[in-house]
């Protein structure tokens, strides 16, 4: 889990991340839940490792409280996002969740990520950074792809 720093310069990037990993975990907890598609939760698990990936490296190579442009409506929305994913997991520890919900919500997380385009909530000072958010855009469309496949099979 990653520290949030309480500064007027937020970590933007950290945040990010660590709804990412989140998402990782909620993946994770679904692949266990639902072994009898497990498969297609792997394939998933596997495209967020790699996106987690490429962001810790990019954290590591630029300062991370210089990415972004101020943007005040970024570190809400981010914060939402956790708080969301927070309670898809509270729901499977419940025991209170169905396949088709499961895939809806994963469906909805990814999609928003791409509809919303990260690249314009996040607005970048930086190339490597205008760059690797492209990639990782074209990684989510991907995961949507594998996500409506999927919900449309059980649909």
């Amino acid at each position: 889990m990653f520290v949030f720093m309480t500064n007027q310069k937020e970590d933007i990037l950290a945040k990010f991340l660590d709804n990412e990993s989140k998402i990782e975990k909620l993946y994770k907890l679904y692949s266990q839940k639902f072994p009898s598609h497990r498969e297609i939760w792997i394939k998933l698990l596997i495209k967020k490792r790699h996106q987690i990936e490429i962001l810790k490296d990019l954290s590591l190579r630029l300062d991370r409280y210089d990415l972004f442009k101020v943007n005040s409506h970024a570190p809400q929305i981010l914060n939402y996002v956790s708080n969301f994913i927070d309670e898809q997991i509270k729901k499977i520890k419940l025991d209170n969740l169905v396949l088709h919900d499961a895939l809806g919500v994963a469906l909805s997380l990814e999609r928003s990520l791409k509809e919303k385009d990260s690249l314009k909530l996040l607005e970048s000072k930086h190339e490597d950074v205008f760059k690797t958010f492209k990639i990782l855009n074209h990684q989510t469309s991907q995961q949507v792809n594998i996500l409506y496949k999927a919900y449309n099979k059980i649909a």
